[in-house]
């Protein structure tokens, strides 16, 4: 068996070049070049795997990252006082981002010794910013300056031939195959992994027509039904069968995916070449290839699918030369049949269907117990209720197991990472409301939230609109109460009026309500539709120029309870309003290759300025009693019906008074507020130079002030108007 253990190297401050691994056995080489210090390290592995010692290394597709850090470095003296330096300094750091089997991710920072496992799900940022302040918040400088990024780095491998005797189910493994697949059904592979609970008939009926029939076969379920580990669970029965030497030996599954087949493909025929390769090397062996997503064989390869991976194994599926079991939702199958024609025939459809709740209850219940039980805690009674609640309410288009088996190993693996004996719901609500961002007084039923106290919140961050505070509110209550409908976002609203008069800061104070400040920013979505009008705007909207999903909808993929702004919605191409019909009524949307979106987690908020060029005051107005409903015709006229009924509302944003000027800028002084209001005072621009005027008249000033006066410290200042300027004054003792 031939290992591939995966190495880095990277030149030291000497000047000299360090090669040491970074899985499987530890082990570091160094030499005056790459290739002398690789060399040394091999030997040394070679002599380590003779020795029985050496490990297989567990790490996939490792791929260099650099990172950005400030720190501020310290001085110690002998007695342990520390003395910070004035000035924060950026480090640059090269981390090694990888994957292990069981789908958990690895970060490596190899210049500074540290690593750290994570999933998916994690927040990675977050974690390596930690995990260097960690290494280096004590360093000096002189200690920071040896921990600088090197000025070379790389990545490289070294391949061991293992001649340890092998198990009597381990055949010999063709290299061409190590390089672009695992083998399922490796015990190590099932450590801390989800079994196949509730799926044991469906397991043993593919494992039976992978070992008796021929056909290639086509595993049909939405995402998240569990069609992953059905998969594995029947190859892990496979390796079983294999241990007792019958008279037709299973085949061994080998799983990959599109990108992974072809990974480093990069010439005229190459990738062909590997693939005609793989297809030999799993037909000595009758082996069946399994590869995660269908759609992604007719995606790579080429821009056009004909030409694609899917296309060209389509000869050898035909000639029962190459066996293969495929993954598919159904939207992504009917793609497959418009993109390629032909291919899904080739296939047997084997149905993984959805759980029915009483089913899912029984398989969430299995679960806490066999993963407490795996991790040493004890688990309260009635969590997988909670559970299930919390997911049906906030989350009801998530297809079970799927997330909520992802759910259940975090608050198991975080509650046993802090040293926790047991689990609670308190447990439970804390996990959702850290992967959520949602705060307690919505995601818990004994905490009440009157409809009064909501809206006064809204009217004293967004003043002078009643009528979009008191909509603010109204999403905020459907959600609190559920009574929202599950199979459509949690509110789809948009806000017309005149410019400057808080549309885009309701959209803020939203967020901030909902996920909390300092969320707010990363949980504010907000697309200037400007940039959609043009031909292609739809395509662009939900994928990028190769064919993968765009950064939208990558940022909603990560984290769905967001609120979505679509700015100025209607200089937005027609066919990006036909394709925002789907995301508007259903909450999801869905691009020309099936892949599915969800949104029924998100605000939708839409922005429009229709009306206000026909409008005799614009952005102020003296007395304005009821909203002006001149802005709705507007909108009724300047979209087609469809689109305009489904909105839950238009909720139009009145003129701001001068009333409302004034109490804007009652943060000052009778004389400042007067003079701010008259030179901000804009009939057509809104709020907006008001702003402009506070940065020129306020800030500027105070910060001039600031600066002529550096020892004035934890004390008030007064401004005031004198001779038609604001003056600042530091303000008497009491």
């Amino acid at each position: 068996m031939t290992h591939r253990i995966p190495v880095i190297v990277w030149q030291t401050p000497t000047g000299t070049f360090t090669a040491t691994t970074l899985d499987g056995p530890r082990a570091s080489a160094v030499d005056v070049t790459p290739a002398d210090a690789l060399a040394q390290l091999k030997a040394y592995l070679v002599w380590l795997f003779r020795q029985h010692e050496g490990e297989p290394a567990d790490l996939r597709e490792p791929e260099l990252r650099d990172y950005k850090i400030r720190i501020r470095p310290e001085y110690r003296t002998g007695n342990d006082n520390v003395f910070p330096v004035g000035e924060t300094v950026q480090i640059h750091v090269t981390a090694v981002l990888g994957k292990r089997r069981d789908g958990s991710g690895v970060c490596i920072f190899p210049t500074l010794g540290h690593r750290f496992t994570y999933q998916p799900t994690d927040p990675l940022n977050e974690l390596v910013n930690d995990a260097i302040a960690q290494s280096l918040g004590r360093c000096t400088p002189q200690e920071l300056v040896l921990r600088l990024a090197p000025p070379q780095i790389s990545l490289s491998a070294i391949h061991l031939q293992d001649r340890r005797s092998r198990s009597n189910d381990e055949e010999f493994a063709p290299p061409v195959l190590t390089r672009v697949a695992d083998r399922l059904g490796q015990r190590n592979r099932w450590l801390r992994s989800p079994r196949g609970i509730g799926r044991e008939p469906l397991v043993r009926s593919l494992a039976d027509r992978l070992t008796t029939g021929r056909a290639s076969l086509l595993i049909l379920g939405e995402s998240g039904v569990g069609k992953s580990t059905v998969i594995t669970e029947a190859a892990l029965l496979l390796r079983r069968d294999l241990k007792r030497d019958s008279e037709t030996p299973p085949p061994v599954l080998w799983q990959t995916n599109a990108r992974r087949l072809i990974a480093g493909m990069m010439y005229l025929g190459q990738w062909q070449e590997r693939v005609e390769q793989v297809i030999a090397a799993l037909a000595d062996s009758a082996a069946v290839l399994c590869v995660e997503n269908l759609l992604d064989l007719v995606r790579t390869g080429d821009e056009q699918p004909a030409a694609s991976v899917a296309a060209f194994l389509i000869p050898y599926l035909e000639r029962g030369e190459l066996r293969l079991v495929a993954e598919v939702t159904p939207r992504e199958l009917d793609a497959c049949r418009r993109l390629l024609p032909g291919l899904a025939d080739l296939f047997e459809v084997v149905r993984v269907p959805d759980f029915s709740p009483t089913e899912a209850r029984t398989v969430l219940d299995q679960m806490l117990i066999t993963g407490a039980r795996q991790y040493h805690l004890e688990a309260e009674a009635g969590l997988s209720e909670l559970i299930q609640r919390l997911f049906r309410r906030f989350v009801p288009y998530a297809t079970f197991p799927g997330r909520v088996a992802q759910f259940t190993r975090r608050l198991l693996h975080e509650r046993r990472s802090v040293g926790a004996t047991h689990v609670n719901a308190a447990d439970v609500l804390a996990q959702f409301r850290h992967d959520t961002g949602l705060p307690d007084v919505l995601l818990r039923d004994d905490i009440p939230l009157p409809q009064g106290e909501v809206l006064n919140h809204f009217q004293t961050q967004i003043l002078g609109q009643p009528v979009a505070c008191q909509a603010a509110a109204h999403v905020v209550t459907m959600l609190k109460t559920g009574l929202n409908d599950p199979r459509r976002p949690l509110g789809v609203l948009l806000f017309c009026g005149p410019t400057g008069v808080g549309k885009t800061e309701m959209a803020k104070a939203l967020a901030r309500y909902l996920f909390g400040e300092r969320d707010a920013h990363e949980r504010l979505v907000r697309l200037d539709m400007s940039e959609s009008s043009g031909f292609g705007a739809a395509e662009r909207l939900v994928s990028s120029s190769n064919g993968e999903v765009s950064e939208f909808i990558r940022r909603m993929r990560r984290q769905p309870f967001a609120v979505v702004l679509f700015d100025e919605i209607e200089k937005a191409a027609p066919e990006v309003h036909d394709a925002l019909l789907g995301l508007l009524d259903e909450g999801r949307l869905t691009d020309r290759f099936g892949r599915t979106t969800w949104f029924r987690s998100t605000v939708i908020l839409l922005t429009s300025n229709l009306g206000s060029d026909s409008s005799g005051q614009v952005g102020f107005a003296d007395n304005i009693a009821t909203p002006n409903m001149r802005h709705e015709v507007a909108v009724r006229e300047f979209f087609r019906p469809e689109f305009f009924n489904r909105l839950d509302g238009v909720v139009t944003f009145d003129a701001l008074t001068r009333a409302a000027i004034l109490e804007i800028t009652e943060k000052w002084t009778a004389d400042v507020v007067a003079h701010l209001a008259r030179v901000g005072c804009d009939l057509r621009y809104g709020a907006r130079p008001l702003q402009r005027a506070v940065e020129r008249q306020v800030v500027a000033v105070v910060a001039e002030w600031r600066l002529e006066h550096p020892q004035v410290a934890n004390s008030q200042i007064v401004l005031e108007l004198r001779n038609g300027a604001v003056v600042v004054q530091e303000a008497a003792a009491p």
